[in-house]
């Protein structure tokens, strides 16, 4: 993975995680890189070989709760330009849920819609039919970003 994809994934999570906190959710982060902050370059060597290995780097991005905080939903975000659209979302999606099965797949692309859910059999929908919550203005806004920046 390169540079500039690891970017674009970063800035596609923070901007889906600001569309969710104006919508009203709570968004904690869990992905991958919190949990692995705290390894040092000795561990990671025996964390490759072990069976936690999976499961770890295939980390939900984030724990989203609704207002009421009676549910929660595990979600990974993916960036996918328009080039890469259909690249690795299968199979990446079945990683997740090998790992995770209660968690949902989000792809941040640049084309319209650009806030998807990517259920179970890979059927996508556009977020605001996933989460009620988002209003269309903050949904336009999230999309402004992405334009912008992605």
């Amino acid at each position: 993975m390169n540079a500039e994809s690891l970017v674009k994934g970063g800035i596609a999570e923070h901007i889906f995680e600001i569309l969710l906190e104006q919508s009203g959710y709570t968004v904690v982060r869990i992905g991958r890189e919190g949990l692995l902050m705290g390894i040092s370059r000795s561990q990671t060597g025996a964390l490759n070989q072990s069976d936690s290995a999976g499961k770890i780097t295939t980390a939900p991005s984030f724990a989203v709760f609704d207002k009421k905080g009676n549910r929660v939903t595990l979600l990974k975000v993916k960036f996918r330009s328009e080039k890469s659209r259909g690249r690795n979302i299968s199979h990446g999606l079945k990683q997740l849920t090998n790992y995770w099965p209660e968690a949902a797949l989000v792809l941040v692309t640049t084309v319209s819609p650009h806030f998807r859910v990517v259920l179970g059999e890979g059927q996508e929908v556009p977020v605001e039919e996933f989460f009620l919550q988002i209003k269309k203005e903050t949904l336009a806004q999230g999309v402004g970003l992405v334009k912008k920046f992605l």
